[in-house]
């Protein structure tokens, strides 16, 4: 009999050690193939490298505030752009570069990863944001741009600031969704995890599927693990940001990608619009993906690759968009 079991173990262990071995294999031959065909994501920005005419770029690191601030020596814009990333863990410093020249001032944002801060997306205090305004002294006319996870977040703080006036929200989010651990809220609120939707049953094989692509780094999305997470929820206002809570004067602009791979942009716009009609538009980038305003359409980053979907060519045109729909927002807004 214990002759039988060690022949058993000795099987199992053979097996493993095979298994182990081909996703080893795989996940070697996927970085390599990848290698030069990705986007990898910066986690830090040099602003030594950059020089803006006519704009000062400050490093800020106060408290859980972190990021930078874009200054232009002729500010011609009222109000400052407030500016969040999305799960990637970069704070969008592009946008300061586009915008700043024009005369805008704005604040690029990190909230999880630097210092005093969670190391990762898991229930990051969104008090944080108290200290950002601080920074600013109490600013009362914000505009606040988000992308994925960092338009959740935009979306969230507008329902409890009033200082917030503006939104412009990049593949947003309806509803609060785990952060990078899946049992845990992304976001707490005086000490205490904020509501997160219910992850159904029916999104568990394809979080499986997700998760062994990761693991032999081939290039994934998460969209059939949201569209399973949203198409089978049994309630639909858990975890629901309330969005009829924001002021009918703030003026809402929203762009969704019909391509996006990370999650339904889409679908998840228009569930945003029907709770909250008033004052809030809407732009759908035909045929473009997730991360449309970068040259890649795979993305790199924890060791991870993701496919974000569209191509070169409908990013391109969804970009172009973009950036005049943002131009000619913001003119309006903060004259």
């Amino acid at each position: 009999m214990k002759n039988s079991n060690k022949h058993i173990v000795k099987k199992i262990m053979i097996g493993l050690l095979i298994v182990i071995s081909c996703l080893l294999v795989i996940r070697g031959y996927h970085s390599i193939y990848y290698l030069n065909k990705t986007y990898k994501i910066k986690h830090t920005y040099d602003i030594n490298q950059t020089e803006i005419a006519d704009v000062q770029i400050k490093t800020v690191q106060s408290g859980m505030v972190n990021g930078y601030h874009f200054i232009p020596d002729h500010k011609t814009h009222n109000g400052v752009i407030i500016v969040f990333g999305g799960s990637e863990g970069e704070c969008e410093q592009w946008f300061g570069e586009r915008y700043s020249p024009l005369g805008y001032e704005v604040l690029c944002l990190y909230y999880f990863g630097s210092d005093n801060q969670p190391a990762k997306l898991s229930e990051v205090p969104i008090e944080f944001f108290d200290e950002a305004l601080a920074y600013l002294n109490n600013p009362d006319d914000l505009t606040v741009y988000g992308v994925s996870k960092g338009a959740e977040l935009a979306l969230l703080l507008a329902t409890r600031y009033d200082c917030i006036k503006h939104l412009i929200l990049n593949e947003p989010s309806s509803h609060i969704y785990p952060g990078m651990d899946l049992g845990k809220s992304a976001w707490t609120e005086h000490g205490e995890p904020i509501q997160t939707a219910n992850i159904p049953k029916e999104a568990y094989l394809p979080a499986l599927g997700f998760f062994y692509d990761l693991l032999v780094k081939k290039p994934t999305g998460c969209i059939k693990v949201y569209d399973n997470i949203i198409a089978n929820q049994k309630d639909s206002d858990i975890g629901r940001i309330n969005v009829e809570d924001i002021n009918e004067e703030v003026d809402m602009l929203m762009f969704a990608a019909t391509d996006d791979q990370m999650w339904p942009s889409v679908t998840m716009a228009n569930i945003i619009k029907d709770h909250r009609p008033v004052n809030t538009e809407l732009i759908i980038l035909e045929g473009a993906g997730h991360m449309f305003h970068i040259d890649h359409l795979l993305i790199e980053t924890n060791g991870c690759i993701f496919y974000t979907g569209g191509t070169l060519e409908t990013n391109k045109a969804a970009y172009q968009l973009f950036d005049s729909e943002i131009e000619h927002h913001l003119n309006k807004w903060c004259q």
